[in-house]
C-alpha cells in the first residue's frame, strides 16, 4: 500500500477500535472489549506493517484514555493493544521455551501493574485482608494465564485465517 492509503487504513482502524472500547460500558464486558479492540491491531499489523501498528496503538490508546470505561482502557492500553504487535516480535525469537516464558512474563507484568493502577485509582485491594479473598485473587490470576494463553491460540489462528481467507479481498479494498 501506498503511505496515504496506509495512513488512512490506520486512522479508520483507530476510528473502530474507539467504537469498539466505547462498548465497554456494557456491564460484563469488560475484559471482552479491549481484546476485541486488539483484533483490529492484528488487521493493521498483516496490511500495513510494525510502524503504522505502533502508530494506530498510540492514536487509539489517547482515544480510549478519554472516551472508555477505567479498567477497559487500562487493559485495553497495558494489554490487548500493545500484545497483536509485541507478539509477532516475541514469536521471532527461536527458543520457543523462551519465548513461550517472555509471554507469560509479559502477561503477568501487565496484570500486576493493572492490579496496582486499579487499586491506586479505586482504593479496593483485590488481595483484600482475608484469606477468602487472597485466595480468590490468585485462583483468578492462575485461571487469567491459562486464558491468556487461549488468547495467544486465538491471536495465530485468526491472524492465520485472516491471510488466507480475507487478506486478498482487503488488499484489493486498499489498493
Amino acid at each position: 500500500m501506498k503511505k496515504t492509503k496506509n495512513i488512512a487504513f490506520c486512522a479508520i482502524c483507530a476510528a473502530i477500535i474507539s467504537v469498539i472500547m466505547l462498548l465497554g460500558y456494557i456491564p460484563n464486558l469488560t475484559y471482552t472489549v479491549p481484546a476485541v479492540a486488539g483484533l483490529v491491531l492484528l488487521v493493521v499489523l498483516i496490511e500495513a506493517n510494525l510502524k503504522y501498528t505502533i502508530a494506530t496503538y498510540v492514536v487509539s490508546a489517547i482515544i480510549s484514555f478519554f472516551i472508555a470505561e477505567i479498567e477497559v482502557k487500562i487493559l485495553f492500553i497495558l494489554l490487548f493493544g500493545v500484545y497483536p504487535w509485541l507478539k509477532s516480535i516475541i514469536e521471532k525469537i527461536k527458543n520457543i521455551a523462551l519465548s513461550f516464558v517472555v509471554k507469560i512474563l509479559y502477561f503477568n507484568v501487565s496484570a500486576a501493574v493493572f492490579y496496582v493502577i486499579i487499586t491506586l485509582l479505586t482504593g479496593i485491594n483485590l488481595f483484600g485482608s482475608d484469606i477468602k479473598t487472597t485466595l480468590f485473587t490468585v485462583l483468578f490470576l492462575i485461571a487469567a494465564n491459562f486464558v491468556f494463553l487461549l488468547y495467544d491460540f486465538a491471536l495465530t489462528r485468526l491472524s492465520t485465517f485472516y491471510i488466507i481467507r480475507l487478506h486478498g479481498a482487503v488488499n484489493k479494498l486498499l489498493r
